[in-house]
């Protein structure tokens, strides 16, 4: 993966990818359940030539956790017309046969729609934390054939799948497929910034 295109896909953490990324109707479990994976606390950054992407994990108002992605360079500030781009989402977290996944909800600046779920995989390695997407042909194909509820918009390379299955029909997608094969791999690591006053967990209140 070259490191422009790697950007291209770091910068979609924010914005679905301008809707490329399938998005499902159903998060994998109910955030008022979930319990905080505390080893995602603080914040994690790549940086790559002038191009930061921060995430930066804290105790949650509305559920476990809430995530504040950023991202700080000139290419990516266009897209929001602006010096730096955020967004701020509830989090939570599901396992599933020993694979961690996190579930996001847009909070800020503007709420995800009604029934537009965002799942990412993850793994927190020596290497740092290890993100993947829902990668969109899979889904796609899978929608397609019939073993997985859905709508799929588009055509030729430029498709968006919407999933619709139940949460019950989604893991069980994920649980036959194995996780490797539904989601990506490859995104360089979010390092952890070492813990100082301006980037430490917030007490929850």
């Amino acid at each position: 993966m070259t490191r422009s295109f790697s950007w291209l896909v770091l910068a979609g953490l924010a914005v679905l990818l301008a809707a490329c990324l399938p998005d499902t109707r159903n998060f994998l479990s109910d955030r008022k359940d979930a319990p905080a994976d505390t080893r995602l606390l603080g914040a994690w950054y790549i940086a790559q030539e002038d191009k930061t992407i921060m995430v930066h994990f804290v105790p949650g108002r509305t559920g476990p956790m809430e995530m504040v992605w950023m991202a700080l360079a000139p290419k990516v500030a266009e897209v929001d017309r602006g010096p730096v781009q955020w967004r701020r989402y509830a989090a939570w977290t599901t396992k599933v046969d020993g694979v961690d996944f996190l579930n996001l909800d847009l909070l800020e600046p503007k709420p995800q729609p009604e029934g537009v779920a965002m799942i990412l995989r993850y793994a927190i390695t020596g290497d740092g934390l290890l993100t993947g997407f829902m990668m969109g042909p899979v889904v796609s194909d899978a929608i397609k054939r019939g073993e997985l509820a859905g709508v799929v918009e588009g055509t030729g390379v430029v498709q968006t799948a919407h999933v619709t299955a139940s949460r019950e029909a989604l893991l069980d997608f994920i649980r036959a497929k194995g996780a490797a094969a539904v989601f990506s791999e490859g995104l360089p690591p979010f390092r952890p910034l070492p813990p100082t006053e301006g980037n430490r967990p917030a007490p929850h209140r």
